[in-house]
């Protein structure tokens, strides 16, 4: 997993590089700096082998200390860039060090947020970059949003798109609402009514801490969105335009194909919709307020169109 920690400067003395407690090979070297451009005929020079090293350097590279230090130096076009490796971390997780420039010091556990967020996904790697000599690659999740400071996690679903790591979720459930009530519209939509019933268990103590649900067990009804529209227009490219994320929805693009290739009038159904993405769900929860958080969710989407024959066919431009 690649994480991003954006800070406003980073300090003289960090060099761009790998930084850590030990030194890695070149194949992870090559795999960490995809995307910067660097040469890999440099990389001879660049990084120290594991072998013809003198031992006192060796010693220096290897030993363990909370703060860490560059052990494999990289060159970048723009900026810097200090790549913190879980391997090279030789498993020290001490998030006081300097390198980390107080990414974690909001959390009161920080060195446990810095130990889950470098385990994840198998070994992850956080890439810290000065926010005003960011590479052009890397985009807001919004238009026109504005980087702070803190640490982003790049979009599932498309390349160099950052999205904070901090309410992950309630972003990820706005995009996937608003990405569901657009393709809606855009098919004529009348009524849309989105609303969140994922079983829950009540915690509200006794003998085993819970109360036992009912045979159909308890639910949280939510109501996430409520729309109404006037007629507009029907344009199946819009519906699906852009779209990242309905597409895995398999009730959502079913109701888009039933307005796309019939004339369907209504629906109602209950899908199930995952809220983390594939990122570990401890370490969204350091990231969250709510630490009992149900990542996976299930909506029920209740939708009525107006009769497709009602609009007009869109004429194309006569070029001349």
């Amino acid at each position: 997993m690649r994480y991003y920690g954006i800070v406003t400067e980073i300090k003289k003395e960090h060099k761009s590089g790998v930084y850590g407690n030990k030194t890695i090979s070149v194949d992870s070297l090559k795999d960490l700096v995809q995307g910067y451009k660097i040469d890999y005929t440099d990389l001879s020079m660049l990084v120290y082998p594991l072998f013809g090293v003198p031992n006192t350097i060796r010693k220096l590279m290897n030993s363990t200390t909370s703060e860490l230090r560059c052990v494999n130096e990289i060159k970048v076009p723009k900026g810097k860039c200090l790549l913190i490796n879980d391997d090279a971390l030789d498993n020290n997780y001490d998030a006081s060090s300097k390198v980390l420039y107080g990414l974690f010091d909001g959390f009161i556990l920080k060195d446990k947020v810095f130990k889950e967020m470098m385990k994840s996904g198998g070994g992850s790697t956080l890439h810290i970059i000065e926010r005003d000599q960011m590479s052009e690659e890397l985009k807001h999740i919004s238009p026109d949003g504005y980087f702070n400071e803190g640490i982003y996690v790049e979009h599932p679903k498309v390349k160099g798109t950052l999205i904070p790591l901090n309410g992950f979720s309630d972003l990820v459930k706005s995009l996937i609402l608003e990405e569901s009530i657009r393709a809606f519209e855009a098919l004529g939509a009348k009524k849309i009514t989105i609303i969140d019933v994922t079983k829950i268990d009540l915690n509200v103590g006794g003998k085993k801490g819970k109360v036992e649900a009912s045979v159909n067990g308890a639910r949280e009804k939510i109501e996430l969105r409520s729309k109404e529209f006037g007629k507009g227009t029907f344009d199946p490219e819009r519906a699906i335009n852009n779209k990242y994320f309905i597409q895995d929805i398999p009730a959502v693009m079913s109701i888009v194909e039933g307005r796309k290739e019939g004339n369907q009038l209504s629906d109602s159904c209950t899908e199930s919709i995952s809220l983390n993405l594939g990122l570990s769900t401890k370490v969204l929860g350091l990231f969250s307020a709510n630490a009992d958080f149900k990542y996976s969710r299930e909506w029920k989407f209740e939708v009525e169109f107006y009769d497709k024959n009602d609009f007009s066919v869109k004429e194309e431009p006569v070029v001349v």
